[in-house]
């Protein structure tokens, strides 16, 4: 494919050519992400080679999409494989090719697709085309790297990539051929087939970024604690429930289904675990044992929370991490690539010379150069040729074309620049009607008049559309005949609207945009079906009725036309468009993954799942009547793993392929293959990416929209610009007058470097506690300090703090050593510290703050209260049943079966699956809630005292914004100051101010300044505190008449519900994120999302309504193909539940198994609805609520820098530091505080002397300390004083020794270790004999479980006997060994204990007793690095995310009490109509309301399950308002699921996100050092080396050198060379110098 145009014209000069040829390859690659450094001699010869490679691309590209089309129209295998009398040249429909066998003369259906496949001989020939192109393309590769790459040592393609392609094609040829010729059973299409697409170019990128050895072992590395919660709850489970055989229920009436259903073997139990952390299956998992057992709730509650809230998404988020910190490794490489090939090229064409080519830095591009470079880059095939005349202009516009302007250029030329003529050539301009209309069409040009008159039109067409489908819909019959002539008229109204733009604007204007392609097609084809309805049949070759249903939907495309005017649609398609294209090569890798599982099962498992196979029945499979999913061909293959990405795992496909294949053992771990790296892998980081990217797209437009305010005003923008430059000058005013002694220190950055009582060095935590440990050591004492920080922000805080010191003005310094000074500066700590700022303090703050002690103290009371209110509500009787129980004792504990029973017209076997607790008897009940709501009422009263008492009194200023400017120049020129910004005048300069405006009356201040005047300082929210008051007293009410009047109906829901609301931390949260800015993100996407299910339902409506054909007999119930599609009531619902969860497949199998052509349909909407729509509204609401997290963060270290810095100026007496006694009664006074952490004065004192003395630069890193538990204890324990001949003893110091060291892990600590090993090598063949039922273990084994049991009181015994009991008791670790020491000696002891009755309850609790045996297990893994880190991440991680925690708990809470009192009691077994609804037929008749417990479990379900059909239908049946009851299931999806716990889940990515990034922080400093000390060891290293050569030299003369250096020390040595280095660069400055000098004398 050479090119006959050559790259310039033949009269340039040869090198000239060559080297603009080499500047444009040079810019392309750069643009293409390519690094090359070196090019071709021959480079045009090169080029043009590559030109024609680019060319082919095209061509390899189609080719290979043309494969995989050819792969989804070939014949399966299993079909061909049996036809050998049949042509390879004919046609034949799949059900003629593809027959499976009947059984027992009953039905078989393989449930194809319904496409004729492609005969083999056509599919031959079309194969062999296709690889002719991609071996044609894979040659051209290798000719341009052998022949001119290679020979200059550079790689520009992948040798490996060329042989494994080259490979792969001829590869398929022959696999085709054979498969045609011989009829093959098997064939090797997912090996070579996906090989060509795996080895495009974005493909290997993006694997090579995932499947990396650090991502997949970071990956792996926390995985394996899924797997490991996974198999410890396995084993707990088969322990518990593996010997129980009870009957848990009947499913459907007959079949038994026993407790340990797949929990009686550790293989089935692990499966089972797997099943319910990965899927949404755990509900039938756990049915059985939560249904005999309600107990087993909180053994399954802890698995949920910890495998799949948090081990999963953890797993996922490590991945997701990994991952984002790839791409933005790959995102700066490109960057960084893209700007030295820019600058290579401008340096090449620079070369060239010119008459602007200059030279050194002022270098630019001739206009000649330009413009020969201009036409030969756009000549490549990648690239897009500009036009001459626009690259002259261009030139012209940029100015001299340096390296700056050569790199922003870049980006015009690799844009495809076009040139148009504006106007219609027929010139309607020229006439005065014609200019009017040309003006409609033009003007404004954000909304021309002909368009907003076009939209006018469209709303009434689509009122008409709403009317014809209204008819349609409700059965009304036909509209009538006036709508289709109005329709017709329309029709032609838009006709006429292209004819008016296309006679304004030229064609080519016209057809620039997609909205005008969009009207012109839509146009003819409505203009089209228009007249086609309005022909009479007689002239129609067919009858128009069959396809009246196709017809209607093109009034869709009215409803289109319209929605594509509005601003918000074409914002949305724009980013939905720029997000599809940058997620180009996760979706391709992701489409290798799904094309290579489904070729490789279709050639592996075709033909084996059928209806009709006897292998598939009683399986779950057949049940449900999954027969369309399977591998009969590639379109169903496909569409099975499509269902799978987005279900995650569906155990029901493994259990049938396990059943029917041949191979089932191992064919069904290809879906936990699939499940691992098509779904937890790929599928995960597309979402996490389309996060990223719709966060980096919405910060874009933002600045595209700070951009266009700039332009509009400019004025605006130099006026603050004016205002930022005087301010800044008066900042520095201040900072000089204020910090006059910093001036030459360096600046803010380096503040410890000056003066002689500043640090010498930047502080290091780790470094500072290693010297005290050191100083106390020598005293017998250890240090102990806790860290409770988030990750990097002790960082961001000392950069604010910098900031504050830098730019603060000075304060007053009080000289008086006052307890007041004391107790401010506490207070201000404290305020910093949970991010509470105040501009004033009280008067009196020594009785304020003694007072807000007291409260803090009532705190703790208060917050106990609550969880008491909580516990009473969990614990209380039912409101239902205390109603229908008046003759029980209000005073008596009684079981709940005694309190709640099912209604008198109920069948006898009546169940209503209670909890199982014997609930609070209501009097009791009043008087624990009367306790909880006096604390509260104590609380409440505190703070309104503390707030009138010290607060009030304080008078604050606050100016509207327009009379800031004027309140700020008013007030400082009563002052005489200088003028201050108005942002600063309530903050740093107001206090001042405000200090002589008291002296001022109010009413005069008013007539001075036009402000408003507020009294008061807010400590609290009052209308939160009146609120507080009001929900306890109204809980004490409503529970009064619960216990006396036995009302059926509570508010415990309302006011109780208001106490947890109003929790600080609750506030905090919900204000972030249930805001206008929040709720507007998730309202103008969730938009979207609404309309494509209204979209949808009302296609399917239209297309399914008449479609009353049997899809499927499910048991005796026939299911009809538009089962939930026959209105559209019915089908907005069923796609609503499609599309936010896993319920899609029950919804669309009726109509897929009927129709499997509507499977497109669903694939369209389930892509749109689902995987996109969905998600962006998910998105949009995560990265609002990150931006705003991450803003709130910044002003939190603001906040608390500037309090810090208020601390220690109260404080300082000199504005330098704080003196010791200061420092010491500061931290004694802080103690005091419930809040904050007690520090003893001689740990206080040593943390000072080690500072040696508190400067503002050293106050930051000193409150950072003390702000963390911090204590000191005694090393040596007892026996040093009491026995001290025995502590000297010889074999007891070695015993110490040996307890002591090495720091990092001892020796005796290594001997438990091993130890620990020994014994969980025990544990396991103890287990072995219990989970196989091998009977009771050896008595030798009983024997090794005392031993270990003493062995363990010896290693507490040793430890005690060298270490204090203070210093062993500050660990953790010694904490849970010594508590478990205790307790597995005393389990050990037990069964050896001479008590019958002892013996007697052992053999009822022996399961319970062998768990204790894990605790072993813990012992030892505790014990393990990695999992001490994921304890500490997982306990950081929980710690700060209490307050999305408890917003979650009280969302959980609220819909619980709620449904708990409205609707307790209509939920149970036994009520008929549910037992026919899927409910009933699954058996859910745990998940109910008929107490709080139950209640909460439900609720617990559905966060968990996102959406659940089956309950709301259950509810909307049995309720009284069952139409409006089932909406609190969507509610609740909305609130507690689609917002609250999807902002859970991305603060885990986002936190461990951090925690990775201050890991990888350390990991940075920690290989830093090491190459710092490779550096210093070099010299020394060359010495030694040198040495030993010259050693080994006179060895070959039988002679022995011996050296012995004066000085050995590495360090010395690398100084010397590091001292001679500078002296060399010394003399060489000095030799450029003298030259310098020469030549200014000459």
């Amino acid at each position: 494919m050479a090119s006959a145009v050559p790259l310039l014209a033949a009269n340039g000069k040869g090198s000239r050519k060559k080297t603009i040829v080499k500047a444009a390859w040079q810019l392309e690659n750069a643009v293409m992400g390519k690094v090359v450094d070196e090019y071709p001699e021959d480079i045009q010869a090169a080029r043009q080679l590559h030109y024609d490679i680019l060319r082919l691309n095209k061509w390899y590209y189609g080719a290979l999409v043309c494969l995989v089309i050819l792969t989804f129209w070939e014949v399966p295998t299993w079909c061909h494989k049996d036809k050998l009398s049949q042509s390879v040249w004919s046609w034949h429909p799949g059900s003629d090719m593809c027959i499976v066998p009947s059984h027992d003369g009953k039905k078989s259906n393989p449930y194809l697709s319904g496409i004729w496949y492609l005969p083999p001989g056509f599919a031959l020939i079309i194969e062999i085309v296709i690889e002719v192109i991609v071996l044609w393309k894979f040659t051209l590769d290798y000719q341009l790297e052998h022949y001119h790459f290679a020979p200059v040592g550079q790689k520009f393609q992948d040798t490996k990539v060329i042989f494994c392609g080259a490979a792969c094609a001829i590869g398929s040829i022959l696999d085709t051929a054979v498969f045609t010729l011989f009829t093959t059973p098997i064939r090797f299409t997912f090996l070579f087939r996906t090989g060509l697409i795996f080895l495009s170019p974005g493909v290997q990128s993006l694997f090579y970024d995932i499947f990396n050895r650090k991502m997949l072992g970071e990956f792996m590395s926390i995985s394996m604690f899924l797997w490991g919660t996974i198999l410890f709850f396995a084993w707990i489970s088969v322990t518990i429930f593996g010997s129980i055989n009870e009957v848990s229920y009947l499913e459907d009436g007959k079949e038994p289904v026993f407790v340990n259903k797949d929990l009686d073997t550790l293989s089935g139990a692990f499966y089972s675990m797997f099943v319910a952390a990965v899927t949404g299956e755990f509900v039938d998992v756990f049915l059985p044992t939560l249904i005999a057992y309600r107990s087993s709730g909180l053994l399954w509650l802890t698995f949920l929370i910890l495998a799949k809230i948090l081990f999963e998404n953890v797993t996922l988020d490590t991945l997701v991490s990994a991952y984002i910190i790839g791409a933005n490794k790959r995102k700066e490489h490109v960057v960084e690539s893209r700007a030295k090939g820019s600058l290579a090229a401008f340096n090449t064409l620079c070369s060239l010379g010119g008459e602007q080519a200059g030279d050194g830095a002022g270098q630019a591009i001739p206009k000649d150069t330009w413009m020969e470079f201009t036409n030969v880059f756009g000549r490549s095939p990648v690239m897009k040729l500009m036009p001459s005349h626009v690259a002259e202009l261009l030139w012209h516009e940029a100015g001299p074309v340096d390296a700056t302007a050569f790199c922003k250029l870049t980006g015009v030329l690799e844009s495809e620049v076009l040139v148009h003529p504006l106007g219609s050539p027929l010139q309607l301009e020229s006439s005065e009607w014609g200019s009017r209309l040309c003006e409609a069409v033009l003007e404004p040009k954000e909304a021309p008049a002909f368009d907003n008159l076009m939209n006018s039109i469209l709303l009434v067409n689509m009122a008409l559309v709403l009317i014809e489908s209204a008819y349609n819909l409700n059965d009304w019959g036909d509209p009538p005949a006036w709508t289709d002539y109005i329709e017709l008229v329309f029709s032609f109204v838009y006709l006429g609207e292209v004819l008016v733009k296309v006679s304004v604007k030229s064609w080519d204007v016209y057809w620039l945009t997609f909205a005008n392609r969009f009207d012109f097609f839509t146009t003819v084809l409505l203009l089209f079906s228009s007249v086609l309805q309005a022909l009479p049949n007689s002239v129609l070759p067919f009858d128009l009725s069959h396809y009246a249903n196709i017809l209607r939907l093109l009034r869709l495309l009215r409803v289109l036309k319209q929605l594509k005017s509005l601003k918000s649609v074409q914002f949305l398609a724009g980013m939905v468009q720029k997000m599809v294209a940058t997620a180009g090569n996760i979706l391709l890798l992701l489409g290798t993954v799904v094309f290579f599982f489904t070729t490789l099962s279709v050639n592996l498992f075709g033909g084996v799942l059928y209806e009709g196979n006897p292998k598939l029945e009683e399986t779950e499979y057949e049940e449900k009547h999954w027969f369309v999913f399977n591998f009969n061909d590639v379109p169903m293959g496909f569409a099975l793993y499509f269902t799978q990405l987005l279900c995650e795992y569906v155990p029901t496909n493994a259990e049938a392929l396990q059943k029917a294949s041949q191979h089932g053992d191992i064919a069904w771990l290809i879906f936990p293959c699939f499940y691992f790296i098509g779904v937890a892998i790929m599928f995960e980081i597309l979402l996490s990416f389309t996060i990223d990217t719709y966060i980096e797209l919405r910060e874009d437009i933002e600045l595209m929209d700070d951009d266009g305010e700039g332009e509009e005003k400019p004025s605006h923008h130099h006026e603050e610009g004016d205002e930022h430059e005087g301010h800044g000058g008066h900042e520095g005013h201040g900072a000089h007058g204020a910090h006059g002694e910093h001036e030459g220190h360096g600046g803010h950055e380096e503040h410890g470097h000056h003066g002689g009582h500043e640090k010498e060095s930047e502080y290091d935590e780790e470094e500072f506690f290693e010297e005290l440990q050191e100083d106390l050591e020598k005293e017998g004492q250890m240090i102990h300090f806790v860290s409770t920080d988030e990750p990097c922000f002790p960082n961001m805080l000392e950069k604010e703090y910098g900031h504050v010191i830098h730019k603060g003005h000075k304060g007053e310094h009080d000289q008086e050593h006052s307890h007041a000074k004391i107790c401010k500066a506490a207070w201000q700590f404290e305020n910093a510290i949970y991010n509470v700022t105040w501009a004033r303090y009280p008067k009196n703050i020594i009785e304020a703050r003694d007072y807000q002690l007291e409260l803090y103290k009532m705190d703790k009371l208060y917050y106990r209260a609550i969880i008491g209110i909580v516990i009473i509500t969990f614990w209380e009787v039912p409101a239902w049943c205390h109603e229908l129980s008046s003759e029980q004792d209000l005073w008596t504990f009684l079981p709940g079966t005694e309190w709640c029973q099912t209604p008198p017209h109920a069948a006898a076997d009546s169940n209503l699956f209670l909890s199982g607790l014997w609930y609070l008897p209501p009097g009791i009940a009043l008087i624990a809630e009367v306790i909880c709501e006096i604390i509260m009422f104590r609380k409440f009263m505190m703070e309104i005292t503390l707030e009138k008492t010290h607060f009030a009194d304080l008078r604050v200023w606050s100016a509207p914004v327009k009379y800031t400017e004027h309140f700020a120049e008013s007030v400082c020129k009563c002052l005489g100051r200088e003028p201050i910004p108005a942002d600063k005048i309530m903050t740093k300069g107001g206090e001042i101010a405000f200090k002589e405006l008291q002296k001022l009356e109010g009413d005069s201040l008013k007539k001075a300044f036009p402000i408003k005047v507020e009294q008061g300082v807010k400590y609290h929210d009052h209308r939160l505190i009146y609120a507080g008051l009001f929900c306890a007293f109204g809980s004490i009410i409503d529970t009064l008449v619960f216990t006396f009047v036995r009302m059926p109906m509570r508010f415990t829901w309302f006011f109780r519900t208001g106490l947890l609301f109003i929790l600080p931390g609750v506030q905090r949260i919900y204000t972030c994120i249930f805001n206008r800015q929040m709720l507007g993100e998730l309202g103008s996407v969730a938009i979207f999302f609404v309309g494509a299910v209204i979209f949808f339902a009302w296609v399917a409506v239209t297309i399914f309504k008449d479609l009353n054909d049997v899809a499927f007999t499910l048991g005796e119930e026939q299911v009809l193909a538009n089962k939930g599609l026959g209105t559209l009531r019915e089908a907005i619902y069923s796609l609503f539940v499609a599309g936010i969860g896993e319920g899609f497949v029950d919804n669309f199998l009726p109509a897929f198994s009927a129709y499997r052509a509507s499977g497109l349909l669903w694939l369209v909407f389930l892509c749109i609805g689902q995987m996109l729509l969905l998600n962006l509204v998910i998105d949009a609401f995560v990265s609002a609520y990150l931006k705003q997290s991450e803003e709130a963060l910044d002003e939190r270290a603001e906040a608390q820098a500037e309090s810090v810095y208020a601390a220690f100026k109260t404080l300082s007496v000199d504005g330098k530091s704080v003196s010791k006694d200061l420092f010491l009664e500061f931290v004694a006074d802080l103690g005091k505080s419930p809040r904050m952490p007690m520090i003893a004065q001689e740990t206080a004192d040593a943390v000072f002397t080690q500072f040696g003395e508190v400067t503002k630069e050293k106050f930051l890193d000193a409150c950072h300390i003390i702000q963390n538990p911090l204590w000191q204890a005694p090393r040596d324990s007892f026996v040093k004083t009491s026995f001290p001949g025995l502590w000297e003893s010889k074999g007891f110091t070695w015993l110490r020794d040996k307890v002591w060291n090495p720091k990092e892990l001892s020796a005796f600590d290594s001997l438990m270790n091993t130890v620990l090993m020994a014994n969980l090598v025990l544990v396991l063949l103890q287990s072995a004999y219990d989970l196989n039922n091998w009977g009771n273990p050896p008595f030798i084994m009983q024997c090794l479980d005392i031993f270990f049991a003493f062995a363990y009181v010896g290693e507490v015994l040793v430890k005690l006997s060298v270490k204090s009991w203070d210093e062993y008791n500050s660990f953790v670790a010694n904490k849970f060994d010594f508590a478990t020491t205790w307790f597995l000696l005393f389990t050990t002891m037990l069964p050896f204990l001479p008590f019958d009755f002892v013996q007697g309850d052992l053999k009822r609790y022996a399961n319970i007793l062998r768990l204790f045996r894990l605790v072993r297990v813990v012992k030892q893994l505790k014990q393990v690095p990695s999992v001490q880190f994921m304890i500490l991440t997982i306990s950081r991680m929980v710690n700060a995310a209490g307050d999305i925690l408890q917003l979650l708990g009280v969302t959980l809470f609220f819909f619980s009490a709620f449904c708990t009192n409205c609707f307790g009691g209509i939920l149970y077994q036994g009520i008929p109509e549910l037992a026919e609804m899927d409910y009933g037929k699954k058996n859910w008749y745990v998940f109910n309301f008929n107490d709080m417990t139950m209640a909460f479990v439900t609720f617990f379900n559905q966060l968990l399950s996102e959406f659940v059909p089956e309950t709301a239908e259950a509810l909307e049946k049995t309720s009284k308002i069952g139409y409006i009851a089932w909406y609190i299931f969507p509610l609740f999806y909305v609130v507690g699921v689609a917002i609250i716990f999807e902002i859970a889940k991305a603060f885990t990515i986002e936190y461990y996100l951090a925690i990775k990034e201050e890991q990888d922080e350390e990991e940075e400093e920690s290989d830093e050092e090491e190459e710092e000390e490779d550096e210093l060891k070099v010299e020394g290293k060359a010495q030694l080396e040198l040495l030993k050569k010259l050693e080994d030299k006179l060895a070959e003369h039988n002679q022995l050198l011996t050296c012995q250096l004066r000085n050995d020390s590495f360090t010395f040595q690398h100084e010397v060379a590091k001292a001679l280095q500078e002296c060399l660069e010394e003399e060489e400055h000095g030799h450029e110098g003298g030259h310098e000098k020469e030549h200014h004398h000459h």
